[in-house]
């Protein structure tokens, strides 16, 4: 036989289909990327809701059970709408609940805290408004707070999101 006869692929050809396939198979290891980083963003944010959700959930629980100063309770207004203290007595000790924005870092989110403690990271921004109905957030006093209106805007992957609820005090009058 001679070697003209013999079939079979040429170098060229071979090169050919080595570069088809690594152009192809780096294609698709590009899409898998691309995918395992939009799921891990998508689940990061998705925990980060979750948890601030939880936080408000807890704050919204303990302000509303806030008792009125002549029980041994008392919501304490302060002058910064990023804050908010209460006192309360659950078993004969009392103590002092403070929520506020923690310390910032470089883009300006903090974690929320309770009592110096990180609750939430990547607080953006944090508001609690007094109110005696939904309707009048204006300047009132302690004695007629009948509902505490909590902002709570989280920042995960660039993108926001705000949680608003209105707390509505039990036990005022």
């Amino acid at each position: 036989m001679a070697l003209g006869d013999e079939r079979g692929f040429t170098l060229p050809e071979l090169l050919v289909t080595i570069m088809l396939l690594t152009i192809m198979l780096s294609a698709l290891y590009g899409i898998f990327d691309a995918s395992v980083r939009v799921f891990s963003m998508g689940n990061d944010r998705t925990e980060a809701n979750e948890n601030a959700r939880l936080s408000l959930n807890r704050m919204e629980r303990e302000i509303r059970a806030a008792y009125p100063p002549s029980s041994g309770t008392t919501l304490l207004l302060t002058n910064n709408p990023g804050e908010i203290s209460f006192r309360h007595n659950p078993s004969g000790t009392p103590e002092t609940v403070t929520y506020r924005r923690g310390a910032l870092d470089g883009a300006g989110r903090g974690p929320l805290e309770r009592n110096g403690q990180p609750v939430v990271d990547n607080v953006s921004a944090l508001e609690f408004r007094y109110c005696s109905t939904p309707d009048s957030c204006t300047s009132i006093s302690e004695a007629n707070v009948r509902l505490v209106r909590i902002s709570l805007t989280t920042s995960e992957n660039g993108r926001d999101q705000t949680l608003t609820t209105d707390v509505y005090l039990r036990n005022r009058a």
